[in-house]
Order: structure tokens, then sequence, then C-alpha cells
């Protein structure tokens, strides 16, 4: 380093967070500077003459990682390194500590005594370990920079990544000791802090010639049955998973401490309380609601829970979950099933992992927020229909629409909520004004929806011209802006889609080839009675995987079936979930081809009529354009985690619920409903 070096120029050779001197250095930018005070230095300022304003390339990366994931992984001599404020002359030579830095060589004549004779005394030491090297050999002897083994004449060289892991090794088991100690903590501390482990829990570690993981704890011993009790969290956890009452919970404490296992006290008392946390959230209200009693539509009061308000519900959640409130996604669900119509939300940030990470020091693994176990009840109601009316009056009562959220659901309750008639109209479909094809028609928009529905009413709201105004028969249940796009707000249901195509491609195979139904057993592949019959979503993802055994067992001129169900299963592995394939436009278009040829091959082939359903017509027309303006996967709008809520609930509603002629039953039902939604919040 040239010695004649301003301070100006010195300022650039220091790293500002570190303090540290390198040949490459990057200059401080207004960016950079934000970061440094906000996470190394507050008082930084690239002004003041006596501060560096050089910036390592690591300590750049630390500080945008710690930006965006925060995690630390920069040096530690952030904390060790300060920053003086000198008066430091102009235009003259300056002796401040930046510029002697800058300018010390240690191995120049310039370097102070104490270090030279540090120096001299490591090379001695070297000398005396490696006594037996000769002259030749030690002046010859070189490092591999990348495999760091010694390298020379005669010296095998078997340069590798795996021979760096053990010249790494052996570079470390050379140390003394307490430098070893040092070595290995500071790289636990380095997987720590890229894993996001925190002090007493477990690292898993590969080992370097394979095996098992080396798993270590780390900050705290591993605790013992007599010394570290189970905590009432974790006793909630196994609640919560087998579905069992404050007795049978009191009861396995029980049976717990008769083993001598130590459970937290007030065990009982902290599950109860836990599971009465939301309760000023709800509300209960007896409300007329239109039930069909031997084909004759009545009038009957039912109980209803649901949200009072439900924008602080969705504050406080985000609160107690730490999700950032620009960044989060609020779905809302609505379906009917189990006996009862449920309107359920799924609040969470697809950003980061949206775990619930709490208590894992007693090995609880955490739930993703957008799943079935942490959903959320707006409103319940037992024994009605999934009509008009009644969805009306729920989404009233909760006031969905002060909330602009995605709205997942099948088809049937799309529609409802549109204000469309059912799906055996001309003009049923939710997105578009076309008929039952494979082409687009004009899109819908919530304005021109309300105008149908205004014109239907001016002509007298005749049902059987309902198709002059494009189905639309009631009036729209949703607010949203007149310009603002059906389905910028409806996402396209997944579920649904998956087994509406595979089953209408089965029945296809059923009419022709009856066997199938034997083969479908053989491979554990099972048709349900229920949502009219066919595959559920398991059944239906499990015989696109079994495509290639079918193939082996159908009739030979019955293949044209199969090739269009793996188009289509391209489609499903492409978009219906988090990955976005970026052919998927393709892959559709693919199917779409795929389709009409079998539409003309059961035709003349087979003799038999294959149309267009409307689940068909929304994967080939629509799902490409809702892909397009969201750019990833189904899986963050998909409604499963409604349709899975009727089982999640059953336990719980089957603890606390009476029969409906019980003068407490909308006070059960609310019990229920608050207990299920605070122990998944």
């Amino acid at each position: 380093m040239p010695t004649g070096l301003s301070h100006d120029e010195a300022r650039k050779k220091i790293c500002c967070c570190c303090g540290s001197k390198k040949k490459k250095m990057l200059l401080i930018t207004s960016c950079t500077e934000d970061l440094v005070r906000k996470f190394a230095h507050p008082q930084y300022d690239s002004s003041v003459l006596s501060y560096p304003v050089g910036l390592c390339s690591w300590c750049r990366v630390g500080l945008f990682k710690l930006n965006k994931d925060k995690v630390f992984i920069g040096s530690s001599q952030w904390e060790e390194f300060n920053l003086e404020d000198l008066n430091v002359p102009r235009g003259q030579p300056c002796d401040c500590g930046m510029c002697r830095t800058v300018k010390f060589n240690p191995i120049g004549s310039s370097a102070p005594k104490k270090v030279l004779d540090a120096t001299k005394k490591v090379f001695a030491l070297e000398d005396e370990q490696n006594a037996s090297v000769t002259p030749n050999q030690k002046a010859k002897r070189k490092i591999c920079a990348r495999c760091l083994q010694t390298t020379g004449k005669g010296i095998p060289h078997n340069c590798s990544p795996g021979a760096r892991k053990f010249n790494l090794v052996r570079i470390i088991e050379e140390e003394v000791p307490p430098a070893q100690e040092q070595v290995v903590s500071a790289g636990i501390k380095t997987i720590m802090a890229m894993k996001q482990v925190r002090q007493g829990e477990k690292i898993s570690m590969k080992n370097l010639k394979g095996g098992n993981n080396l798993t270590v704890r780390v900050g705290a011993a591993t605790p013992s049955l007599s010394s570290a009790p189970l905590s009432s969290n974790f006793i909630g956890q196994i609640q919560k998973k087998l579905d069992l009452s404050c007795r049978k919970t009191e009861l396995l404490c029980k049976a717990l401490r008769d083993e001598h296992v130590k459970v937290e006290k007030n065990t009982r008392e902290s599950l109860i309380h836990k599971g009465r946390e939301l309760e000023d959230f709800y509300d209960l209200k007896t409300v007329p609601m239109e039930v069909d009693e031997k084909t004759k539509l009545t009038l009957v009061e039912k109980d209803v829970v649901f949200l009072k308000n439900l924008p602080s519900f969705v504050e406080h959640i985000m609160e107690v979950r730490r999700l950032e409130p620009e960044k989060t996604i609020v779905r809302t669900q609505i379906d009917g099933g189990g006996g009862s119509v449920k309107v359920t939300a799924s609040i969470f940030q697809p950003t980061l992992l949206s775990y619930d990470n709490t208590d894992r020091s007693n090995g609880v693994t955490g739930e993703l927020y957008s799943g079935v176990n942490k959903l959320l009840v707006l409103a319940h109601v037992d024994n009605i229909q999934e009509r008009y009316e009644n969805i009306r009056t729920l989404v009233e009562l909760v006031k969905l629409n002060q909330l602009k959220t995605f709205i997942a659901a099948d088809l049937k309750l799309i529609n409802v909520l549109l204000g469309i008639s059912s799906h055996s109209g001309k003009f049923s479909c939710a997105w578009c004004e076309s008929e039952c094809t494979l082409s687009c028609g004009k899109l819908r928009t919530f304005g021109n929806i309300q105008q149908h529905y205004q014109d239907f009413v001016d002509a007298g709201a005749n049902l059987k011209k309902m198709m002059a105004f494009k189905n639309v028969i009631h009036s729209c249940l949703l607010e949203y802006d007149d310009e603002q796009l059906v389905l910028d707000v409806i996402p396209p249901p997944e579920l649904h889609l998956l087994m509406g195509v595979v089953n209408k491609i089965l029945d296809l195979v059923i009419k022709v080839w009856p066997e199938v139904l034997d083969w479908c057993r053989s491979k554990g592949i099972t048709r349900h009675g229920y949502q009219g019959g066919g595959l559920d979503g398991n059944n239906s993802k499990k015989l696109l995987d079994k495509l290639d055994e079918l193939s082996a067992s159908i009739p030979i001129h019955l293949l044209p079936i199969v090739s269009t169900l793996k188009d289509f299963k391209e489609i499903v592995a492409g978009c219906f979930g988090d990955y976005l394939c970026p052919l998927i436009v393709s892959k559709i278009e693919s199917f779409s081809k795929s389709y009409v040829n079998l539409r003309e091959f059961s035709a003349d082939v087979l003799n038999e009529r294959l149309t267009v359903s409307w689940k068909v017509h929304v994967v080939v027309v629509h799902l490409p354009q809702f892909l397009k303006k969201k750019k990833v996967g189904m899986a963050r709008f998909a409604e499963q985690t409604g349709e899975a809520a009727h089982a999640k609930m059953k336990g719980t509603l089957k603890r606390f619920c009476v029969c409906e002629d019980n003068p407490r039953h909308g006070m059960q039902m609310k019990k229920a409903i608050v207990n299920f939604s605070s122990n998944n919040q």
C-alpha cells in the first residue's frame, strides 16, 4: 500500500461497518448508508471527514440480508469497530487512526517492532514443526487455493470440492484445542443465523462421511423428565390434534403425572383461558333462514354465530401472528357441508414461511397459517341450504364488504355471490358472458353484473327470459368498483376444476370400458357418493399419478383418452400448487386441442357424446387469464381449506353443541366457534 495516500483516499480503503482494510472495497451509496445507520452504526454520516466511506463485499451482503430476511450474517467486528469523530486537517499530512491503518504494512520496514517480533515468533514455531522439510522443499511448497492442500513435487493432488472439506478439517485438527473450539463455535453461530435457530433449540447437521445427522442443542442442556415439565402449550397442541375435551385433557395430565412426568401447573386453567381469548369478537343472533321442508320453501328461525367487527378481528390476528399488513393476504372461504354453512378465513403472508413456531422446544412442529389448522371462523349456521337469501344474510351479518379479500368457493357459491343463476343456464359462467364452449366471451365486471340485474328487474324479473340478461337474476352480494373484473377478485377454484375435468373424462371411460372401475379399486382409487358422485380431490390426483399403469391396462383403441388426461396432468403439475411453470399457457393450449380431438374421437369412433362442461371452459379460458395477472401458482387462492373445515370442526362442534330444539343450542354453538378460532389464532 503506498504511503503517500491522502486522507480522502484513505477513507475509501476502510470498511465503514467492520473497520477492515481490503484491496477491493466498494464505495458507500445513499442506500447502503441508510442500512449502515439502521443496523451497524446509528451515528454514521459519510459527510464526516473522519468516517470511512468504503464498504467491504461481506458487510454489504450482510446488510442486505439483514434488511430482507432479518438474518444476521455480518461480522462480529460491527460492535467492536468504533467511529471516531476527529478534527481532520485539510491539505496537510494526516496521522489519524484510519490513515495509520491504511498505511500500515506488517511485512515492511514501517511495521511496529512488536508486530515484527510476533511475526518472527510465528515463523520460528513453523520452522520447528517442519524441521524435517528441506529448505528447497520448503521454498517450493504451496497451498492450493481451491482444495487447501499442500502441493509440491511428488505430492499427489486430488483437487475436488470433497477434498477441500477433508483438508479443511485437517487444518483445524492441527490447531491447538482453544483455536479448534473458536473455529467450531464460529461455524455453529453462522449455521444458527442461516437456519434461524434460537438459543436452546436443536440443530441437525450432516456428517462429513455420511450416516445419521449430528444433532446438537445450543445454549441449554437437554431437559430431563424430572427437570423440564411439559408446558401448557404442548398439552394444548395434543388436545387440539386429538380433539380432547377439557375433562379428557385433565385425565391425560393426571396419567402423565402418575408416570412421574412433570406437567406445568394450572394447565387446565391456561387451556380454558386460551379457548376463550376471542370471545369478545363473536356475537349470537337468531335470524330467519330459507329451509326446504318436504319440497316446500319455508322461513325458519336459525341461530347464527358471527363476527361483530371484521376489520378489527383481522388486525388482531395480524398482530398476534406478526404479519405485515401490506403483505398479508386474507382469503375468505364460503362453503356448505357437514350439516352447516360456514364462512371462514385464512390470514397469512405468502412471502414468508408463515408457520406458528410456538413451543418448539417440546418438539411441537409449526402449523401453516394458510392451512386448515389455522383456519378462523367468520360465521356459522346449522342445517340450511346454499341459497341466495341465506348467503346474503351471512354476508350482511359479517359485513364482508368492509374488507376486500379473495373469495375461495365452489362454482355454485360463486354464482350465488354474483347473483347469477345455476350452471344449467346458457350464460352461467362467473367470469365471462360466453356460452359453455372453449372460447371466451366478454369478461364480466361488477358494474355490468349490476346493470344486467337492473335490466332484469325492469323487464319484470321473468326467469324464463333470464338468458337475455346473461343469467343475472339477483343483485350481486359483493361490493366493488364498477370497472373491477370478477377475475381479479374471485380466482378459479383449483380443487373443483381438478375434480370436474378428471371425472368428466372418467365418465366417458366408464361408458366404453366399465372394467375401469375394477382397475380403480385395485389401485386404491375410490369413487364417493357425495358431491354428485365421482372422485374427490385426493383420488383425482391418484388417478393422474397412475396414468402410465392405466395405459398398460386400457384397450389400445382408448389410448387417446389417456393422452388427454396426461395433458391435463401437465396443467395440474404446472400451476395447481405454489409452483408456476413458465410454459403453463402453452400446456393449457395443448390440453384444449387434445380435448377438441377427444370430442371428435368420441363421436366418430366411440359413438359417445362428450360435451364441454363449465369446469373445462374455466380451465381452458379463464385459468390462463388469471395466471397471467397473478404470476404465481394457484395454491394461495385455493378453496381446499374451506372444504376441509367441515371435517376439522366436527369434533369441536360435537363436544359443545346440543340439539337445535334445546334453548341452549345457540350459546353452545358460540362456545364451540370461539374455542375453535381461539385455538387457531
